[in-house]
């Protein structure tokens, strides 16, 4: 099967089975950065159970209160593209602390667009080498556990993996920033071709790099399922 990769791996049972491309690379995820951080949530509502999907976003971020359309929008809305406004911004230090860390991501390794502050943007911006999306993806198929530790509760990769709409034909259904391209497929998909596919049942993923501007994007979960169908 014929493609256009720059670089794409596949994992069965945390093993690496074929990897063509540079590994030591950082490459631009785009819009899988969105699936990131709905995971990154999870861990968040672990840390702070104050808080939950159903919280409005003012509040939430410590910002006054808002009557108005806006103050009315909470997470859930932000994760399934509801709200209509952009991501707000996210702190890169508390991740790094209670996430990359633990899952012993070197933050040498990953760049994440940021401002001044040293604020992160929470809907794209992040390069990464294929390690640490291999990581993310083994935490999934994991249910949230790295080694012995839990670092997202299993209720959260379930709820965060459930479809919520219908989606797009091409991608699947969509769920809280995870698409279901079909029966026990998911993936993060970034601008491009970028992807991170999980097949749950066989605890198999795959993970694609593309240059694909103005072509059609689903060639990695293609290329993904013809492995494992075939």
């Amino acid at each position: 099967m014929t493609n256009n990769f720059l670089y794409h791996a596949i994992y069965k049972n945390e093993e690496l089975f074929l990897e063509k491309g540079d590994s030591n690379k950082q490459y631009e995820i785009y819009s899988v950065t969105k699936s990131i951080v709905s995971l990154l949530l999870g861990l968040w509502f672990k840390k702070n159970p104050q808080h939950n999907i159903q919280s409005k976003i003012f509040p939430t971020l410590g910002l006054k209160e808002d009557l108005s359309y806006w103050g009315k929008i909470n997470l859930f809305d932000l994760l399934t593209h509801r709200s209509g406004i952009k991501w707000r911004e996210l702190g890169l230090s508390w991740f790094q602390r209670e996430f990359f860390n633990p899952l012993e991501i070197n933050i040498a390794d990953l760049s994440w667009e940021k401002s001044p502050q040293n604020i992160v943007v929470g809907g794209q911006g992040i390069k990464a080498k294929p390690y640490i999306l291999a990581k993310i993806g083994h935490l999934i198929l994991n249910q949230g556990i790295h080694k012995t530790r839990t670092l997202v509760p299993a209720p959260w990769i379930d709820f965060m993996l459930t479809a919520k709409h219908k989606g797009y034909v091409n991608y699947g259904k969509y769920a809280l920033q995870w698409w279901i391209p079909s029966e026990n497929y998911v993936s993060a998909i970034g601008y491009g071709g970028q992807y991170l596919v999980l097949h749950l049942p066989s605890e198999t993923m795959g993970i694609y790099f593309s240059s694909l501007e103005n072509k059609p994007y689903v060639l990695g979960i293609n290329h993904f399922k013809h492995y494992i169908e075939n």
